[in-house]
């Protein structure tokens, strides 16, 4: 049950990282179209749009903000190495099944964030058309921050994982020995070389 267990938390350490990796190119680039489109550099802004109040610099920010949010989303699974440190279902429960709630509020913080930034991408460049505008769009990107903050929050927290030294200790020599290795009884320094008894 715990190789099936350190199986699966090495599984979903793996995951995280390389989904860790797709946020970061993701932050990137739309940071980076986000700074163009602020600069009018691409894209192209009409004479209504822009006496309307509707210039490219809004269009810019419904592109920075979900790269930023990217970024918090990239930092926070980049940070999975609590799937290595210790196994939560391994022992003291209570701590365990903390861990295991604040890591799946924190999944369903990004899951939050990812559609919230998506939405206000959608509505606010009017991607499919329709009446909304960028202040709309905003509405829904801004919100997504605070959810990415969140998951941050909620993934990265370790404190549940703590161990005492004795339990380390226990943990350490239960996975480095190997089974039907151990004899059930310790033998004193030295005594392999010493003659059998009559």
């Amino acid at each position: 049950m715990r190789r099936q267990t350190n199986a699966s938390q090495e599984a979903m350490y793996q995951m995280e990282h390389w989904l860790a990796w797709l946020f970061l190119i993701g932050a990137i680039v739309l940071g980076s179209l986000g700074v163009l489109r602020g600069f009018d550099i691409i894209g192209g802004t009409t004479a209504s749009a822009l006496s309307e109040g509707k210039g490219a610099f809004w269009d810019g920010m419904l592109l920075i903000i979900p790269g930023i949010c990217a970024a918090f989303l990239a930092m926070a699974l980049h940070q999975s190495d609590h799937h290595r440190v210790y196994n939560p279902e391994g022992g003291r429960s209570r701590e365990g099944a903390l861990f295991m709630a604040e890591h799946g509020l924190g999944w369903l913080a990004l899951i939050g964030t990812v559609a919230l930034e998506v939405l206000g991408m959608i509505i606010g460049l009017k991607v499919f058309g329709g009446s909304y505008d960028q202040s709309d769009g905003l509405l829904w990107a801004v919100p997504g921050l605070g959810a990415a903050i969140l998951t941050a929050t909620l993934h990265t927290a370790r404190q549940h994982q703590l161990e005492t030294e004795e339990d380390y200790i226990v943990r350490i020599v239960e996975e480095r020995v190997a089974p039907g290795r151990a004899t059930g009884r310790m033998r004193a320094p030295g005594s392999e070389s010493a003659p059998p008894m009559p």
